[in-house]
């Protein structure tokens, strides 16, 4: 795949889509590229597995609210030399169905489809309850990974300059972007860095809180183009985030089936999918979606 020829879609595809902006498109990119594809990386992750199934015909159902998120899920079926029968989102069609056709006019088991046929052996899919009601019929135990939202845990002594990036890279659509904070008591809200776009498919949301806020009566600090809001809710609309303060860092009880992860500078394995604080839209190779395995799924018979 020519590096130009990709590049020309990107256009096509911000077109398509008001949410994906070129620099995003190739941030996700460089992401991928840097995280994923780098052959010594994707040996030693692999090295950590037993032989298992193969040639399964596996279905994806893929998310496109930031651009090429279904990515991971094709690769991780094209490593265990499985085929991937793909149904990319119509906000994500262009940049996923390029790829999908350059990998399958290369000799990969790779197909695009409207409609998942009934006859795959594994499924991949995002979604909640519903997903899994639907899917959950059809398919013998499909791998569902539900919707999600994620935290930051701020100390006195981090620097929250990343934070901005946690909260607001691809405008806050990503289930690893963070909608909620817990900072120590005491800590001086103006600390957090501010935040102004002239994006308008953001600012049409900031847009539309602020006067639903206003008109609820519900307490709010406006920060440019967020609204901050003391409450206990983790999960925050877009334009949107909540915050609450803690005495010490053990009270901080971590709803492990709700959240994506945690941003957090504090020693490792302290909480669930922690990834330290600006970082949390640069996931590696081992950071499965609800921390669920796919590779694991994908070798074993269930």
């Amino acid at each position: 795949m020519k590096s130009g020829d990709f590049e020309q879609q990107f256009e096509i595809a911000a077109f398509a889509n008001e949410w994906f902006t070129i620099e995003d498109i190739v941030r996700a990119r460089d992401a991928i590229v840097e995280e994923f594809l780098d052959q010594a990386r994707v040996a030693r992750w692999l090295g950590k597995y037993q032989e298992g199934l193969q040639d399964q015909r596996v279905g994806i159902v893929m998310a496109g609210n930031i651009p090429m998120v279904g990515f991971f899920d094709m690769f991780c079926t094209l490593l265990t030399n499985n085929y991937a029968i793909i149904k990319p989102s119509s906000k994500d069609s262009v940049l996923i169905g390029y790829i999908a056709e350059k990998l399958a006019g290369a000799g990969f088991g790779v197909e695009l489809c409207d409609k998942i046929p009934d006859n795959v052996q594994k499924l991949l899919t995002m979604g909640g309850e519903q997903a899994a009601q639907f899917y959950g019929t059809k398919f013998a135990q499909p791998l569902i990974r539900s919707h999600r939202s994620s935290i930051a845990i701020i100390s006195q002594n981090d620097d929250p300059v990343g934070i901005n990036d946690d909260m607001f890279l691809y405008w806050g659509l990503g289930c690893r972007n963070v909608s909620f904070l817990y900072l120590p008591m005491g800590y001086e809200l103006e600390r957090l860095p501010y935040f102004t776009t002239d994006f308008k498919p953001f600012r049409d949301n900031y847009l539309y809180q602020k006067a639903l806020h206003t008109i609820n009566g519900t307490s709010f600090t406006d920060r440019g183009y967020l609204l901050r809001e003391s409450s206990p809710r983790v999960k925050q609309p877009l334009a949107v985030v909540g915050y609450s303060f803690y005495d010490t860092i053990d009270e901080i009880m971590v709803e492990e089936d709700r959240i994506q992860c945690v941003a957090c500078n504090h020693p490792p394995e302290k909480f669930p999918r922690q990834t330290p604080i600006g970082t949390t839209q640069r996931p590696t190779l081992t950071d499965y979606p609800d921390g669920k395995d796919i590779i694991e799924y994908l070798l074993t018979r269930h």
